[in-house]
Parts: structure tokens; C-alpha cells; sequence
């Protein structure tokens, strides 16, 4: 990660003014020349635009999956930090939230967990928006958790049509994407901030079924 993240920096000291300027240039051309452009030429700026955008998101991606994290670790409500990442996971204008019904299996009051908030909301929300994404048409999704002497387990639940398993070995690499224009990035980073916090993080899959993703978080 260490090496990575050098390469990543400089990498991106030499990328972004260029893909900057080049979004850039791609608006003035558009405005400039709007109304004179046929549909196809229109298009092709849009290309440009959008690619460009795509290069910088996953040069970010690489940014943040390389990046050397700090924790702030704390005893928090897990119902506070839930809260959160559904709101978060609701107004992200990439999912379709309507006809997802969310089901709680856990204490309200005495289910915590010992972790740095922001880092787990980031971790969370990309489990959350997974399991969002899974289920376009709406179905089900379950958050169970439970707290002992030695930590908290989180299972997240999607009633969605599941992964194949010749996939779930390669779930967490790193540039791996079965999503059109993935950067194979998310659950790579879930992973690493799971072990960042010592703790630990499994997914079980049925076709036609749904996926559970079980978390672990131990206690100081």
C-alpha cells in the first residue's frame, strides 16, 4: 500500500491539471459552439467530458484504497451510525431506494460498536449501496447485529438475485469489477478498513437469494 500510494500520488500530480483542463476545454467548445453542433458531434464532447470524469473518480479511488489511515476509534450506538449510512444510502442519486423495506434484528439501546465513525460510515454505506443496487425492482433488506465480551457482529442482508461463486473468491481484490465502469476499489477498501480496526469480514451468496455480508468488530 505504501508503494502503491506513492506511485498513486505522483501519478496524480502529473494527471489531474492535465484531465482538468481537458474537461474544461470540452465545456467551452460546447458552449461556444451551441446550437452548431449536430447530435453526434454534441455526443462526442459528452465523451470526453464523461471519460474524463471516470479517470479522475478512479484515480481517486486508487488515492483513498492507498492512502494511510489514522482511526479515531470510539464506543458508538449502532443504530446512530445505521441511521446515518441509510440516509446517506437514500440520497445517493445512484440507487433506487423506493421499494426497499429495511428490517432492524438488534437492540436498539445496547448494540454498539468500537470504531473510528467515519471511516466505518464509508465502509458501511459502500456494503449498504451494494445491497441498494442489488435489488432495482425493491425487496428486502436486513441489518442484524449483536454485541458480546469480545466485539460486534453486523450481518446486512439483500433479498437481491446474489453473486455467482466463482466470483466471491476474487469479492475483495483490489481492481477486480464485475460493474460496468467499476473501479473494483469499494469492497477492497471495506476490507481494508475492517482490518484496519483488527476485525473481520466474510460474505455468504445464493443466486436467486440474496447476499449477507457479516462484519466483525472486536473491543479494545
Amino acid at each position: 500500500l505504501s508503494l502503491l500510494g506513492e506511485a498513486a500520488s505522483k501519478i496524480a500530480h502529473e494527471v489531474r491539471n492535465p484531465l482538468s483542463s481537458i474537461r474544461t476545454a470540452a465545456e467551452v467548445l460546447r458552449d461556444s459552439l451551441k446550437g452548431r453542433l449536430n447530435p453526434q458531434e454534441d455526443r462526442m464532447i459528452q465523451i470526453v467530458d464523461g471519460e474524463s470524469e471516470r479517470l479522475t473518480q478512479t484515480l481517486e479511488g486508487i488515492l483513498s484504497y492507498a492512502r494511510q489511515v489514522e482511526l479515531h476509534q470510539k464506543r458508538m450506538p449502532l443504530e446512530g451510525l445505521m441511521e446515518r449510512v441509510l440516509t446517506l444510502a437514500r440520497l445517493n442519486s445512484g440507487v433506487q431506494a423506493e421499494g426497499i423495506v429495511v428490517e432492524k434484528k438488534y437492540d436498539l439501546l445496547k448494540t454498539h460498536v468500537y470504531a473510528d465513525e467515519e471511516q466505518m460510515v464509508g465502509a458501511l454505506l459502500n456494503l449498504v449501496l451494494n445491497a441498494f443496487q442489488a435489488m432495482p425492482k425493491g425487496g428486502i433488506f436486513r441489518i442484524w447485529g449483536r454485541e458480546d465480551v469480545k466485539g460486534t457482529t453486523i450481518e446486512l442482508e439483500d433479498s437481491g438475485g446474489g453473486i455467482p461463486q466463482e466470483k466471491l473468491k476474487d469479492l475483495f481484490s483490489a481492481f477486480k469489477s464485475s460493474k460496468k465502469g467499476g473501479t473494483g476499489l469499494g469492497l477492497a477498501e471495506v476490507q481494508k478498513i475492517i482490518t484496519l480496526h483488527e476485525g473481520k469480514i466474510g460474505v455468504k451468496s445464493h443466486l436467486g437469494k440474496g447476499t449477507v455480508f457479516r462484519l466483525f468488530l472486536p473491543k479494545p
